[in-house]
């Protein structure tokens, strides 16, 4: 499994989100999760910008402020969201494998802070 976790600084320019989205298409990760993403709103737009996976999931926690913003996003084909928690500060997702028996489905949380 591939995860990448990134601090982007805010992900508002077309440009930066270019440069994300080249560098995941070369990495292929199976999560990656940012932080500062200086975002209101996470739509399926806006997440189709950063990675071009075709088959994805995402739970976001939005800016607070100026300052803030957490976007988690997974491929739904590798794996399924069993559980979301959004916080005040943090976003927590249970995943399992979806290539795996559901009865001996290995599960495994990832949680992302700023």
């Amino acid at each position: 499994m591939k995860i990448i976790s990134w601090n982007t600084k805010g992900l508002g320019s077309r440009k930066k989100r270019r440069v994300v989205k080249d560098f995941l298409r070369l990495e292929n990760p199976d999560v990656v999760m940012f932080r500062e993403t200086k975002r209101d709103v996470c739509d399926r737009r806006f997440v189709g910008s950063v990675w071009s996976v075709r088959n994805k999931e995402w739970a976001a926690l939005p800016v607070c402020g100026a300052s803030g913003g957490i976007l988690i996003i997974w491929d739904s084909k590798k794996l399924c969201s069993e559980e979301v928690v959004i916080g005040s500060f943090s976003v927590l997702v249970k995943f399992c494998w979806t290539d795996v028996d559901p009865c001996g489905c290995p599960q495994f949380m990832i949680q992302i802070v700023p």
